[in-house]
């Protein structure tokens, strides 16, 4: 590309300048010795950069927000399905003390509701196995 700028032409060098543009450096403001730049965890695992002194972006809030709604989305139905496992285990003994015969139906169940618990709680968590609840 410089050999047609070497050129004498002017259009040939507008031509090939309209796609180059200079480089222009944001100024960035000036800080006090006390504000310095540091790295933040948020409680969900997310981390960003701020500096002591200055007001969080509103990026940044809407981020943390969005986290937190979807984290906290995840932990309330992780406890509506600890809630169905309950009724479902007492519905199969129940069944199991009349003598119906038909109780099997509420071991499928209870293992469906199982592999939902085991696949929120590695979303929420981001861990394999999940402990047992306390009865």
């Amino acid at each position: 590309i410089d050999w047609h700028l070497k050129k004498d032409d002017e259009q040939t060098k507008q031509r090939v300048s309209q796609y180059f543009k200079e480089e222009v450096r944001v100024k960035k403001p000036w800080r006090k010795p006390h504000q310095v730049a540091l790295v933040v965890t948020h409680s969900t695992g997310y981390q960003f950069r701020r500096v002591r002194g200055w007001t969080q972006p509103v990026k940044v809030s809407m981020i943390i927000k969005k986290f937190t709604k979807k984290i906290q989305k995840r932990l309330d139905r992780y406890a509506e399905l600890l809630e169905h496992l309950e009724m479902v285990k007492k519905e199969n003994q129940f069944e199991r003390d009349l003598g119906i015969r038909g109780h099997d139906v509420w071991l499928q169940c209870e293992q469906h509701i199982r592999d939902a618990l085991e696949y929120n709680h590695r979303k929420n968590l981001k861990t394999k196995t999940i402990e047992e609840p306390e009865k």
